[in-house]
């Protein structure tokens, strides 16, 4: 039985980078569809573990469709595909094989820290957004 709601994201809430893209969803998600974890908090470990990826290797952010977690660039676009105007045309990007998609993902990643920062703890969202967060 399936208890992982759909369009639940689970991202690194010790990067800069990662945090700034769930504000950037929150502004963008007009239908407010997503929720979102931390992967550092004991039900985003939880989640990680059980659909079985490694919590100390933070490699991607999860968006959860339909009981499955989507991974790197197919989760990124998953997440586009809800926005409206012509952030919908980076669904292009779909044509692209997912090997050079998550290629491109993959060198974010790794340089993320370095690129953008690291937090010393996980955000902690203001009044307005907090019931997009669940515990």
């Amino acid at each position: 039985m399936n208890t992982t709601p759909d369009n639940l994201i689970l991202f690194d809430g010790l990067c800069h980078l990662c945090s700034s893209s769930v504000l950037f969803i929150i502004r963008h998600d007009k239908g407010a569809v997503f929720k979102f974890v931390p992967m550092q908090s004991e039900r985003g470990r939880q989640l990680c573990h059980a659909a079985g990826f490694d919590t100390t290797k933070l490699e991607t952010f999860l968006v959860f469709k339909e009981g499955r977690p989507l991974a790197r660039s197919d989760a990124a676009l998953e997440v586009v595909r809800h926005f409206g105007g012509l952030w919908r045309g980076l669904l292009v990007f779909k044509l692209m094989p997912r090997g050079w998609r998550d290629g491109v993902y993959a060198l974010i990643v790794k340089n993320r820290y370095r690129w953008f920062g690291r937090r010393e703890a996980c955000m902690v969202p203001s009044a307005d957004i907090k019931e997009r967060f669940l515990t």
